[in-house]
């Protein structure tokens, strides 16, 4: 505890992304084949928007895994959440991650994910982690003036629900509208959004180099 009031002293602001755990590793090792092999949404329902390159990569990340480093994650998850729940207790600043490229870890959802495990596996109230994805990281990088919470003046970047996230961290994913730069997509406008990226054709082979 001492070390973790330390960072806190410090302002150290520490990201876990927990989910890269439990969706690219915990899980059985038959869905991630399953997902790779996969061009429909019988798997999960975001496969068919993955990009030719990226399902490649996620392939060459299935054939990594192994049962051992499964049950060495296994074993080391409880010691991960007590030194988070720790780390809360001191004060440290957690920050909620969503990560990206990494297999079975989807943008967008791996957020939702997230704030559910900082809720329910870290103990945060649900006010505690919307505000570790929202107003702390804007503090943390000197961004507050401008992002991370709402107010005139600042960035017109808003997720809309249809339910109070504070009565459950669940109805993040109640997406009713976003508003992104001052401009209103509808449930509608997004639908036709997802379409589009579904119809899109794979114009590069290799995004990145890894």
């Amino acid at each position: 505890m001492a070390f973790w009031r330390t960072l806190a002293r410090r302002d150290v602001g520490v990201v876990p992304t927990l989910v890269t755990v439990t969706e690219s590793v915990l899980r059985p090792l038959d869905y991630f084949r399953a997902l790779v092999s996969d061009s429909t949404s019988a798997v999960h329902p975001l496969r068919p928007y993955l990009s030719a390159f990226l399902v490649q990569d996620w392939r060459e990340q299935a054939e990594e895994a192994t049962p051992q480093r499964v049950e060495y994650f296994r074993g080391a998850w409880p010691l991960m959440l007590k030194h988070l729940r720790e780390m809360r207790e001191a004060g440290v600043r957690l920050m909620a991650g969503s990560d990206v490229a990494v297999l079975n870890v989807f943008p967008g959802a791996s957020l939702h994910e997230e704030l559910r495990l900082l809720v329910d596996s870290v103990g945060m109230s649900p006010l505690e982690a919307l505000a570790s994805a929202t107003r702390r990281p804007a503090e943390w990088l000197g961004l507050a003036d401008s992002v991370g919470t709402i107010a005139p003046g600042k960035g017109a970047d808003l997720v809309l629900l249809d339910a109070d996230p504070l009565a459950s961290i669940g109805n993040t994913r109640r997406v009713s509208a976003v508003v992104l730069r001052g401009r209103l997509f509808r449930s509608g406008d997004l639908d036709a959004l997802l379409a589009s990226v579904a119809a899109m054709p794979d114009l590069r082979t290799n995004d990145w180099i890894r």
